[in-house]
């Protein structure tokens, strides 16, 4: 379970690499001639300071000064810079700190690179210093990113598992980091963080103002292995399905369920080998399907209801709803509180409403449900025995 979400400050919370280099490059420029290339800076962010200086010192032959006094000469430069504004957010970092924190039991940390001093002071100027139980700082950590020290201490003082955190960051390091020390990563992409090299994160995106909590959760479980729930209706849980599922899924698929669609293999043990490929292509891939419905009273599994991207007729693809409720349990409601829910959630998070439905044609209760919620079958299009509606 997702218990934790560890952030990189530095252009993750505040957008400081730019006026870092800037005031790295004045300051080696004035005091020792150097021209300071981008190319070369770029390959240190996410490091620690103390490592880029340690790496100055010795690719440009800088002699009597060492990490300590080259990072104090920059501090000053980069403190007249800062002295009347600060560190500018990550527009929308703010306000999702505040709503994951204030909506959502996690816990929140900070593991940066920049000293602890630096790290308390942006999050205070920020308003946010609260809403942090944890703040680990790689200079005291004696090590750089991708090292995962940084990161582990996070996790130990939170007192969580690495496999319960997500860490985001949005440099090559700390994504590199994040892996080594078997977190799940969201990688951010942000333009001002230089050639960022976010292949290995889990996932990335580009816009905290779009990041919530149901897509950081589908993430982390794929990553951990576990059943995403995807939502909560009055009364069932939408999950995605598990090889355990397997074998109620065959109580439930009867004689009068399969005399209207096609029924689970013979073999069960070719069954479970679908159930894997299913969650390991289609879930991972598309992040939607066809999902479980458990019963939230007694946990049991009544049916089966999602989106499945589908041919609907002569080669056009488009998103199929699918929907099983078992024979007990028809005639109360399950379906339509299925179908309602994924309609929207579909609507919501994915900005999908081209929908279509394919119902066997004597099947009158699933014709009459896929019409109530919005189907159009007027058209009489045929698909090997079913009549096809379009969302409408």
């Amino acid at each position: 379970m997702l218990k934790a979400i560890i952030f990189d400050m530095d252009g993750v919370i505040v957008d400081s690499e730019v006026i870092h280099y800037e005031a790295d490059k004045k300051m080696l420029k004035e005091g020792f001639n150097i021209n300071l290339q981008y190319d070369y800076y770029n390959k240190y962010i996410g490091g620690t300071v103390s490592n880029l200086w340690k790496c100055i010192i010795r690719d440009f032959n800088i002699q009597n000064e060492d990490e300590y006094s080259l990072n104090t000469y920059a501090d000053k430069i980069l403190e007249k810079m800062l002295e009347k504004e600060g560190y500018p957010a990550v527009a929308g970092v703010v306000p999702f700190i505040k709503k994951i924190k204030e909506e959502y039991n996690l816990k929140l940390a900070v593991a940066s690179s920049s000293s602890m001093s630096r790290i308390k002071k942006n999050l205070k100027n920020l308003g946010i210093d609260s809403y942090f139980e944890v703040i680990t700082s790689g200079q005291n950590m004696g090590v750089s990113k991708p090292n995962p020290a940084v990161f582990l201490e996070a996790a130990r003082l939170l007192q969580v598992s690495p496999k319960e955190c997500v860490v985001i960051e949005d440099s090559y390091n700390g994504i590199q980091a994040a892996k080594n020390g078997n977190f799940t990563s969201l990688g951010f992409i942000n333009p001002n963080s230089g050639n960022q090299k976010l292949n290995d994160a889990n996932a990335v995106f580009e816009d905290f103002s779009n990041l919530d909590i149901n897509f950081i959760n589908l993430i982390y479980c794929h990553n951990v292995g576990e059943p995403a729930v995807i939502m909560k209706t009055k009364r069932l849980i939408v999950r995605e399905i598990t090889v355990e599922d397997v074998s109620r899924l065959y109580e439930i698929y009867d004689e009068n369920i399969t005399k209207y669609m096609p029924g689970l293999f013979e073999n069960i043990q070719d069954e479970i080998e679908y159930t894997k490929s299913y969650i390991k292509n289609v879930y991972g891939l598309y992040h939607y399907g066809i999902w479980t419905l458990e019963r939230i009273e007694d946990g049991k599994i009544i049916g089966r209801a999602g989106i499945e991207y589908k041919e609907i007729s002569g080669s056009r693809y488009t998103h199929e709803l699918g929907y099983m409720i078992g024979s007990s349990y028809q005639n109360q409601g399950y379906a339509g509180e299925a179908i309602a829910g994924i309609l929207s959630y579909m609507k919501e998070y994915y900005g999908i409403a081209d929908i279509f439905v394919k119902v066997n044609e004597n099947n009158e209760k699933s014709m009459h449900l896929a019409k109530k919620y919005g189907f159009d079958f007027s058209k009489k299009v045929y698909d090997e025995g079913y009549i096809v509606g379009e969302l409408i």
